[in-house]
């Protein structure tokens, strides 16, 4: 079976997905095998003060789903999606395993996480679970953390790319902030990008539809 990995987003966990919204529907029609891996507030990175999460999300997982069920093992039958966190979490995948993958989705992502820090106005609590995550938040830029400098990265090394797809709701604040910026960014680096928008908020009623846009997308 082709793959997609999907990741759920901050505050949320692997039944989001099949709560809000119809991926069971989508994976029957398209016979597609799909894993929601469980990351909590994570980030799908190796925390500083904590567990590997990405390590579990890029090695352990992929492992033990492809020997446990029949799934392919070929590039261009993996994919990986995800919301908000997620959608930073599968950009941060593919970028840094592009002989993975052959696409990846990110739905209004927090893909600069400085400006979602600034916009959150962190309290004492948040600020200490992201620095659980990164270690010291001033730190992030150009980082193994930072998607822009992994996409500059992906770019120079001349790899062969997954494709992108990079999506966000009208009405999510995400979409001037993160959505726009990075649809720029891409065009200025020569990441091959492509973006999809509809109305809507930071919510499933925009993940929805969208989540079953990427996966046609995916296998067109």
């Amino acid at each position: 079976l082709k793959t997609l990995y999907l990741l759920h987003g901050a505050c949320q966990d692997h039944t989001s997905w099949m709560r809000g919204s119809k991926i069971e529907e989508y994976a029957t029609k398209h016979n597609l095998a799909v894993v929601m891996p469980m990351a909590y507030n994570t980030c799908y990175t190796n925390m500083v003060y904590g567990m590997e999460y990405y390590s579990y999300l890029s090695e352990e997982l992929p492992a033990a789903m492809e020997a446990m069920f029949p799934l392919s093992d070929k590039k261009e039958d993996r994919f990986v999606a995800g919301l908000s966190m997620g959608g930073r979490g599968a950009f941060l995948w593919a970028m840094k395993r592009p002989d993975f993958f052959a696409g990846s989705a990110s739905l209004s992502g927090s893909l600069n996480l400085n400006i979602l820090f600034e916009q959150m106005k962190m309290n004492e609590s948040g600020i200490r679970r992201y620095t659980s995550v990164f270690g010291d938040l001033s730190k992030l830029k150009d980082s193994e953390h930072d998607i822009y400098w992994l996409a500059k990265k992906l770019v120079e090394s001349g790899a062969e790319m997954p494709r992108f797809l990079i999506g966000c709701g009208t009405e999510d604040i995400r979409y001037e902030t993160q959505h726009k910026p990075f649809i720029e960014y891409a065009q200025q680096i020569g990441l091959p990008l492509e973006s999809m928008e509809g109305p809507g908020d930071h919510e499933f009623k925009y993940w929805d539809p969208a989540v079953k846009q990427a996966i046609e997308w995916f296998l067109k």
